[in-house]
């Protein structure tokens, strides 16, 4: 890869600075835009559906979950449910 005619460019257009800000902005994007989508794969929905627990850690999990929140098992998606919370003040008061 020949970036002499980039660097060549950015001194004669651009202050030296900006270009290595740019370089910088892009690395960092690429590396962060490579670690979401490696975390897509690794990481579980919810702990029902884990690789990493055996049988034992799983039913505990879920049963401290069910204890603390009482939503270990995920409820069924509907159009009620989603128009509900989208058509919930709080949320775009909150969310601006």
């Amino acid at each position: 890869m020949d970036l002499r005619g980039f660097f060549y460019f950015a001194t004669r257009e651009w202050c030296v600075a900006q270009v290595w800000s740019l370089l910088f902005q892009v690395i960092e994007g690429l590396i962060t835009l490579a670690s979401g989508i490696l975390t897509w794969f690794f990481i579980p929905d919810f702990v029902d559906r884990n690789t990493f627990l055996t049988v034992e850690q799983t039913a505990l999990v879920l049963r401290r979950i069910d204890e603390d929140r009482g939503d270990a098992t995920p409820d069924e998606l509907t159009l009620q449910k989603v128009r509900k919370h989208l058509l919930d003040w709080t949320l775009w008061a909150y969310g601006k």
